[in-house]
């Protein structure tokens, strides 16, 4: 068989480059410039001197008896209970001679009684108590006087610079497409 020839073809193909740079925007300010002025604010207050009072006649009362008149007043206030116990105490002491039939000597055991009783106790202090002294404050409201401060601001802006820089976008071949064509080789002389 004889061969049959054939066309030989090589491509290559093209290539397209691009190259860009972003725009951008540059923007430069300077601070604003401010300016504060205060006025203090004053304040008075006058405040009037505390008052304490202290009150101590119940434990005077209580260490010493106190004053003479509420002293005797209490001694004479307890003369009529100490009247009836006193009268109590005579019917008891009575009623137990009357009673013969108990065992014992009750004449004998009332005279001890007697002998070692210390008599009727009188409360001539008064009651001892650990809140026996009074104390009392009496405050006055103060007195305020206010005069307000004030405050000034004052403020220039300054505008900004604005640099704008543009963008560029370059196309280029790259690569040349290409199409390489080879016949066959032709023996004449076969």
């Amino acid at each position: 068989m004889i061969p049959f020839p054939m066309i030989r073809m090589q491509q290559v193909q093209g290539r397209i480059g691009i190259e860009s740079q972003a725009a951008r925007i540059e923007i430069r300010q300077k601070p604003a410039e401010l300016s504060i002025q205060t006025t203090q604010a004053k304040l008075e207050i006058q405040n009037a001197r505390v008052e304490m009072q202290i009150d101590q006649s119940r434990a005077h009362e209580a260490l010493t008896g106190g004053k003479p008149m509420p002293f005797m007043e209490r001694i004479y206030s307890q003369i009529p209970s100490i009247a009836l116990q006193a009268i109590a105490k005579k019917v008891e002491d009575g009623n137990r001679m009357a009673a013969i039939t108990k065992p014992g000597n009750t004449i004998e055991e009332i005279a001890y009684e007697n002998a070692m009783d210390t008599g009727t106790k009188l409360d001539i202090y008064g009651p001892a108590s650990y809140d026996n002294v009074d104390i009392f404050f009496t405050l006055h409201k103060a007195e305020v006087a206010v005069q307000p401060g004030s405050v000034q601001i004052d403020w220039q802006t300054n505008q900004p610079t604005i640099d704008y820089v543009e963008g560029m976008v370059n196309v280029y071949v790259k690569q040349q497409a290409s199409l390489t064509i080879t016949p066959p080789e032709i023996n004449r002389l076969a």
